[in-house]
């Protein structure tokens, strides 16, 4: 006797034509259905493509309907990496929609390959290709953001993007053209953003110096998230901002701002920093420093 488990997955499979087709007339409008799966027309070729998926990963330890959503999605590339073939345009820019929205290593060098492409046509794709390679997180997309990012035309509107897609691929190699980007005006808060999501000593000087009080409050929140992550890394460098100090430019609500940086690290050499500084000329970095230090 078959197995009752086999059974029902041979079932499962037989019907499989019947349920994708009522998927698809649901998408037309005649059943509700799901916004899960993109709205798409199911070809003949698709329907084969899900047959054998399914069939190869029928022992996988998931239900039916993850299994299916996983082999549609597996699908769904599979198609999107044909139409990229094409030399029809609105089935290339099918193809190159349907992977922006993919999380799928193979999306990665089509994606690149569309960016690049884009830059000598200016179509308009670069706006979804640049968020979408960030979102892959493959260092093999650096090359070409970099690129993106040092575009020196005034009216290329993709820098800032750039900026934050290198930030989310997180490779240290990505740090000195951050940097740069960082003193830069337009490229400024965006570089910073993405250089508080690297862990790396070497970001600390720009995430200290975007404390400043004048900073954007979103450039500001996000240095500090990135000096809390980077712990004893960053106490040097706060040690020393906190130093900075005069009559002149006293420098009151950065230097509160770091004593609570230093505080919240808990390291010994942040709080013998503060354990200096209890006596503190401004009466709220010495409160500060007496909260982090035990009274």
């Amino acid at each position: 006797m078959k197995h009752p488990r086999l059974f029902a997955f041979s079932r499962f499979l037989s019907l499989l034509p019947t349920l994708i087709l009522v998927s698809t007339v649901s998408h037309a409008g005649k059943l509700p259905v799901s916004e899960e799966f993109p709205r798409v027309e199911t070809t003949n070729e698709d329907l084969i493509c899900i047959q054998e998926c399914l069939r190869e990963n029928q022992q996988a330890a998931v239900g039916y309907e993850e299994l299916e959503r996983r082999c549609r999605q597996d699908c769904e590339v599979t198609r999107a990496l044909r139409l990229m073939g094409s030399n029809d345009p609105e089935e290339y820019t099918e193809g190159v929609r349907i992977l922006c929205d993919s999380d799928d290593r193979r999306a990665l060098e089509p994606l690149i390959a569309a960016l690049r492409r884009d830059l000598q046509e200016r179509t308009g794709w670069w706006a979804q290709i640049i968020p979408a390679l960030g979102a892959l997180r493959n260092s093999a997309a650096i090359p070409v953001l970099t690129e993106t990012l040092e575009i020196p035309d005034e009216d290329w509107l993709g820098r800032e993007m750039s900026a934050r897609a290198l930030g989310d691929i997180g490779d240290p190699s990505v740090i000195p053209v951050l940097t740069a980007a960082a003193w830069r005006g337009d490229t400024h808060n965006d570089a910073v953003i993405a250089l508080a999501q690297i862990y790396d000593s070497r970001v600390v000087p720009v995430l200290v110096s975007a404390l400043d009080p004048e900073e954007d409050p979103e450039v500001r929140e996000a240095a500090m998230q990135g000096l809390r992550r980077l712990g004893s890394l960053a106490v040097p460098e706060l040690v020393e901002a906190l130093e900075e100090y005069s009559p002149e430019h006293p420098g009151k609500e950065l230097r509160v701002w770091i004593c609570r940086l230093l505080g919240e690290g808990g390291t010994p050499e942040a709080t013998e920093a503060l354990q200096a500084h209890r006596s503190d000329p401004d009466p709220d970095v010495a409160r500060c420093a007496a909260h982090f230090t035990g009274d």
